[in-house]
């Protein structure tokens, strides 16, 4: 029992263990010319806050261990600096760079796009502000490889080298968005580009870390609804925007502040606008003659003309709420969001009869359009969608920052999401989604490699109810194990990424056939429905591999190249 017990605590000392350095750590930022560097970001390798130079280029970091510091600029090359424990100030100089570097979030090794080996592409900062539309298509539709379906103008989503659906996973913050935009190109996304911090796009390997369908890429939307940092007073922004053509007016406005490592953050957009504006265009007409044609004078008499896109309007409302606590080796924290936002889908209506003549007489609604009175019209009642949705998100990590582990990191989050399409008065189809999600990385280093571990859990519950709920309601089970490592050789670093997950689906569905049970007697001769039930289960194993490298020609230039490899087993 004395050797086990030795045993055990020897185990526990290794893991929680830190070096001798303890304290703070003083440093200044400059340039090639030797000028100090205002708003670089110094990030402690396994630590998830990070703090930001001065006017003066300079600032002091706190660190318990030997660590790295991983030290970023816009237009700059970053560079990572070791901390040992003689080391009490340090001096950083930036290169230029002739692309711009940002870290990238979903890449969960602290890495800028110039530094991996997988595609992706970044939108941030001012790029991000010029480039934000109220939709997530029409933001990233400029960049190389990257179109946008369009379903009206409040309705788009990104295509990535001509896979769209539920080919491209769209995730905030790492965590699925858990709506109905991956079913229907009519079904608008919940992420909100105008509020986002950067967006990301992820191609190739990388998309691993987050499943094995999303095989035309990965969008992730970064925003600080859960700040990371220390905020210590009061910051913000408001903007406003008028959309000409449609009459549409945005307000958006963002608020942070915090205290004794307690931090909060508000943000929320407001937008309403009305049916886009066209030059004005000759309506089609349904009228005919008895021979199928309209004289000139008939043509011209029921001609009629528009000057606007019929149901394109919207009234959205978005708010976000989120506070954090961050100490030297804990950040911990929660955010609410919720989203109401009614939408016109253009080019879907349906028609209607008037229930009363010029007289008030009422009409059979099973008449036959053509044996229609003159003085009869068709109604087209359009149809415009409701989306509301209620997010909560979760964030805890831990700095070990001892020889073996660095970090441990957990995110976690709950959807609650209706699309209701609703036809005058009436609801006519909605589709729903419960999804519950948990994504743990624990951040090592074994020697000269460098990686994480993850496990990845998704439960999704899906249901369609009404006129077109053409796809079952379906529940949907993930657990996925997952390894991304790297070392490096030289000026080449390898990297080897997998992945194992379990996939379970059950549905249940009904099916109808039809039985002919005339008899011969027309009072007799009706059809029959027969409904039969199914439930369907589908049990899948995925497993997916990648290998990459990546050979650094010189400061800010680089040559990557990639592999990936995946297998479905029943």
């Amino acid at each position: 029992m004395i050797k086990q017990s030795l045993i055990s605590s020897a185990i526990v000392s290794a893991l929680f263990s830190t070096y001798a350095l303890a304290g703070d750590v003083k440093g200044k930022v400059v340039d090639h010319n030797n000028q100090p560097v205002s708003g670089a970001k110094i990030h402690l390798h396994g630590k998830t806050q990070s703090v930001t130079s001065d006017k003066n280029g300079q600032f002091t970091i706190a660190v318990d261990s030997d660590s790295q510091l991983h030290v970023t600029k816009n237009n700059y090359i970053d560079e990572r600096i070791n901390i040992v424990s003689d080391n009490r100030f340090v001096t950083v100089q930036l290169k230029p760079s002739s692309v711009e570097s940002i870290v990238v979030f979903a890449s969960a090794l602290h890495k800028n796009n110039v530094e991996m080996a997988s595609p992706v592409s970044v939108l941030g900062g001012d790029e991000l502000k010029n480039a934000a539309k109220p939709t997530l298509g029409e933001t990233l539709k400029g960049i190389p490889g990257i179109n946008a379906s369009y379903f009206g103008p409040v309705s788009s989503s990104p295509i990535i080298r001509g896979l769209d659906g539920p080919r491209v996973k769209i995730t905030q913050n790492g965590l699925d968005s858990s709506d109905a935009s991956r079913v229907g190109p009519d079904h608008a996304n919940t992420n909100d580009s105008l509020s986002a911090q950067q967006i990301e796009v992820l191609r190739g390997p990388a998309t691993l870390l987050y499943g094995s369908g999303a095989i035309g890429g990965v969008v992730n939307v970064v925003d600080n609804r859960i700040p990371s940092d220390v905020i210590e007073s009061l910051t913000g922004a408001a903007e406003y925007s008028h959309d000409s053509v449609s009459n549409t007016n945005t307000y958006s406005a963002l608020l942070e502040t915090g205290s004794n490592g307690f931090n909060f953050h508000f943000d929320g957009v407001n937008r309403k606008g009305g049916d886009y504006e066209t030059p004005t265009f000759e309506l089609p007409s349904d009228e005919h003659d008895e021979h199928g044609e309209e004289s000139p004078s008939e043509h011209e008499e029921h001609t009629k003309f528009a000057n606007h896109v019929d149901n394109t309007f919207i009234d959205s409302q978005q708010m976000n709420f989120g506070t954090s606590y961050v100490n030297e080796h804990v950040t911990v924290g929660l955010s609410f969001g919720r989203i109401d936002t009614d939408y016109g889908v253009p080019g879907h209506s349906h028609a209607h009869h008037d229930e009363h003549d010029e007289h008030g007489d009422e009409h059979d609604a099973h008449d036959d359009v053509h044996n229609q009175e003159p003085h009869e019209e068709l109604e087209q009642e359009n149809v415009f969608a409701r989306v509301k949705q209620d997010r909560w998100q979760a964030l805890f990590n831990y700095a070990l920052h001892n020889q073996w582990i660095e970090s441990v990191s957990l995110r976690a989050g709950y959807t609650d999401y209706t699309h209701s399409e609703i036809e005058g008065d009436a609801v006519g189809t909605t589709f729903s989604n419960q999804s519950t999600e948990l994504r743990t990385n624990i951040e090592h280093k074994f020697g000269q490699w460098h990686g994480i571990i993850g496990y990845h859990y998704s439960d999704s519950d899906y249901a369609a109810q009404g006129e077109e709920a053409f796809t079952p309601s379906t529940t949907t089970k993930s657990h996925a194990i997952y390894l991304l490592e790297e070392r490096s050789f030289g000026d080449f670093t390898l990297e080897l990424g997998a992945r194992i997950e379990d996939y379970q689906l059950s549905s249940h569905i009904s099916a109808t056939s039809h039985d002919n049970h005339g008899d011969h007697d027309e009072d007799l001769h009706e059809d029959e429905h027969d409904f039969e039930s199914i439930d369907y289960q589908l049990d899948l194993t995925n497993i997916s591999a990648s290998v990459g490298g990546v050979y650094q020609l010189e400061d800010g230039h680089n040559i990557a190249m990639n592999i990936s490899l995946q297998s479905v087993r029943h």
